[in-house]
């Protein structure tokens, strides 16, 4: 299979296979020699003279143990061997979901996506210089005379943007599929992501599951590592009071499970 993943842990990749293949492998280089020999002969009974022409060619192949490579080599021993490596391909999710533990692998082939107070509060530092560049042109448009009532004053951009900007909040993906009203839900660090990744469309998902979110019940997505939007005294309050009209998307209904999210690929 040919991978081109968006968002690959290779960290949490290299564990994986150090488990199942007993270690790591390490560079290997490979010689190959293409070789040519013509010759031809004359024998007389006093005169006897060899031609020949040899000649040799010499490549030598450096060879790594790419990130792609890993997970293919993953998925492949997760599907061949799945009562040993937790390993669980979800082809029908209502039955697949329904008996899944904490500790498992899945892999599923959903619709992925980023919630949009998400996105906005990932993207603080963007969105920031955005609204500083706003301000830069509302300046301009003001000191040459034209009307610039209705917009926001400078300072209060300014106020907006450092707001913003103070926010480093980890990307959140959502997986779903028309078919079933189970999700899958996880962080993402950045540094993982792939330069260009959109996260909106089909994908295949790939994490190990952290939790398990039954039916009728909520979840707050503040509550995933690595967001740190609220202390914990403030998460069990809203947890417990549950989603609101004007929260509501700030809550995932379940059923659904948390991912430690290891790959996103196409």
């Amino acid at each position: 299979m040919l991978i081109k993943h968006d968002y690959l842990n290779t960290v949490a990749l290299d564990g994986y296979i150090s488990v199942i293949e007993g270690g790591l492998r390490e560079s290997s280089s490979s010689r190959i020699v293409q070789g040519r020999d013509r010759g031809g002969g004359m024998d007389f009974s006093v005169i006897k003279a060899d031609i020949g022409d040899n000649s040799a060619t010499e490549s030598v192949i450096s060879q790594g143990d790419h990130s792609a490579s890993k997970l293919s080599r993953l998925i492949d021993a997760g599907n061949s061997n799945p009562e040993t490596t937790g390993w669980v391909r979800v082809f029908e999710p209502e039955l697949d979901f329904a008996d899944i533990g904490t500790g498992a692998l899945i892999e599923w082939e959903c619709e992925i996506f980023i919630p949009d107070f998400i996105s906005y509060l990932s993207n603080g530092k963007e969105l920031a210089e955005t609204l500083r560049t706003f301000g830069s042109l509302r300046n301009t448009a003001s000191s040459i005379g034209l009307d610039t009532t209705g917009l926001p004053e400078t300072q209060s951009l300014e106020g907006m943007s450092s707001f913003f900007e103070s926010f480093d909040v980890a990307p959140v993906v959502v997986g779903e599929d028309d078919d079933t009203e189970w999700k899958v839900l996880g962080t993402l660090d950045k540094k993982w992501i792939a330069p260009g990744a959109k996260f909106d469309g089909p994908y295949r998902i790939i994490g190990k599951v952290t939790k398990v979110i039954p039916p009728g019940q909520w979840y707050l997505i503040a509550s995933l590592p690595g967001l740190n939007l609220l202390d914990r005294k403030r998460r069990r309050q809203l947890e417990k009071e549950g989603p609101t009209e004007s929260n509501q998307d700030q809550f995932i209904a379940g059923p659904a499970v948390v991912l430690d999210v290891l790959s996103i690929f196409r």
